[in-house]
């Protein structure tokens, strides 16, 4: 870790996060996919870290920074993780096991919580923080039982901010809500579909009587005892129970339309819509170039391309600068012991920066990718892109193709690279973690070569050509 800590800013609440789940038969690999993009301010730096495997361990204080302490097991599995320097207080993280349990990443809950709601199930701040996700992952051994253990500790120590979070296997795909400090509800996505969150409930009618459904304990008896719930007013609806506090539509619910017409394009919608169906089956099976697309999605060829000037004033594409890190993560039934999860990892924002394929069975991160501070410095990766972005993002309009072109070949072709890279493991499984960690080595150096070479590139088209250019408002 580079220099000192410093406190985190302050940011309006509900302008952050995206997330994108598919269940195994929504993509064409056959496998899990999640993803996600973690909005925050720019300097809250990231990083990626693998967690090894442990028999005896201590609980680290920043997984419960309020200073409750919840007792865990003993043991944990190895996972590998995306996160932020500062730590998990929000639970700005996404990350995957040894076990194929992945946390997707959050969204944030906080803005559209209704006051009812609110004063009915008080947050607390002497609760846990979403650091309990990456406890439940140490140790969690499928997605259900990541579930139900977070939920049993929502309900018994309470939270400290409401979250949406993604949690997945090779199998199962979970979105889990909670409605305030200890009401939560989780649902299983069908294995044919995806969901997309940002920052707004989306759990909408329950089914009590379904398998496929998790919540806290009585949950419809604690809405009806505080008034939040009236049987007699139709079906249990936990999005508007406990959301909806905003009274017209918002950037984020922009988002969800902006999502849905990529996954399903011959479906038309109201781009002003309040609510939206919670999940829905992809006309095309999702691939990692299709995912890493919509990752970088702003509305292109609509009325609210942020570049546009019909109706893009104020509009908050899935795609911002202020992203601090983006990650696709893949969970495969039928690959060779080895090959496991894979954990593709954007530092920086995925507008001026790439998918990198990390292999959960690689020995070692490369250095310059496991550092990050608050401050810039050249030696973390980064802050390398982070550079890039920030030279990039005020003339995005005439930059962004160039900068995103050349990633998206560096992408093209890793993601072919991987079926090579498995069928050398399957051959020679006693060296897979080498062959591996070479892989993901030498990409990592890729792009910090690639970076540098961009970076003097845009520079000597600034120089050259802006007095020719508008300058762009970043404000979105």
């Amino acid at each position: 870790m580079l220099g000192t800590t410093r406190p985190r800013p302050q940011r309006p609440a509900g302008d952050e996060c995206f997330l994108l789940l598919a269940g195994k038969k929504a993509t064409a690999s056959g496998c899990v996919l999640v993803a996600h993009n973690n909005d925050l301010h720019g300097n809250e730096a990231a990083l990626l870290k693998k967690y090894p495997e442990q028999r005896v361990r201590s609980v680290p204080d920043w997984l419960f920074p309020s200073g409750v302490r919840v007792p865990m097991p003993a043991f944990s599995h190895e996972y590998l993780a995306l996160e932020i320097y500062l730590g998990f207080d929000e639970g700005d993280c996404a990350a995957v096991s040894g076990k194929q349990v992945a946390i997707a990443g959050g969204v944030s809950l906080l803005a559209d919580g209704n006051r009812q709601a609110r004063e009915a199930d008080l947050l607390l701040d002497d609760g846990i923080a979403a650091g309990i996700r990456l406890a439940a992952l140490s140790f969690c051994s499928t997605a259900r039982e990541c579930v139900e253990y977070l939920g049993a500790m929502y309900w018994q120590y309470g939270v400290r901010y409401p979250s949406g979070v993604g949690i997945a296997d090779a199998d199962e795909v979970w979105y889990m809500e909670q409605g305030g400090g200890r009401t939560w509800a989780a649902v299983r996505l069908p294995d044919d579909c995806c969901l997309v969150a940002a920052n707004g409930y989306r759990i909408g009618e329950l089914d009590f009587t379904s398998p496929d459904l998790l919540t806290s304990p009585d949950l419809q008896g604690f809405t009806i005892r505080h008034g939040l719930y009236h049987p007699d007013s139709g079906p249990f609806n936990f999005a508007r129970i406990f959301g909806q506090a905003r009274q017209r539509y918002t950037v984020d619910t922009r988002r969800l339309w902006g999502a849905l017409r990529l996954l399903t394009p011959s479906v038309t919608r109201d781009p002003d819509a309040r609510e939206f169906l919670l999940w829905v089956r992809p006309e095309t099976p999702l691939t990692i170039p299709a995912v890493t697309g919509l990752l970088r999605d702003q509305y292109g060829d609509t009325d609210y391309d942020v570049h546009s000037a019909v109706k893009s004033t104020g509009e908050r594409p899935i795609a911002v600068p202020s992203t601090v890190h983006a990650s696709i993560i893949e969970l495969h039934r039928n690959v060779p012991k080895g090959c496991g999860p894979v954990l593709w990892a954007c530092l920086a924002s995925p507008l001026t920066s790439p998918f990198i394929p990390v292999y959960l069975a690689v020995t070692e991160i490369p250095e310059a990718f496991s550092l990050a501070d608050g401050r810039c410095d050249r030696r973390s990766a980064y802050w390398r892109l982070k550079i890039l972005s920030n030279l990039v993002t005020p003339y995005h309009k005439y930059l962004s193709g160039e900068i995103v072109g050349e990633w998206q070949k560096m992408e093209d072709d890793w993601f072919r690279q991987q079926h090579q890279l498995r069928q050398m493991i399957a051959e020679t499984p006693e060296m897979a973690a080498t062959l591996l960690t070479t892989a993901v080595q030498r990409m990592c150096q890729d792009v910090l070569d690639k970076a540098a070479m961009l970076e003097d590139r845009i520079h000597t088209r600034i120089a050259a050509e802006s007095d020719q250019w508008q300058h762009f408002d970043a404000s979105w």
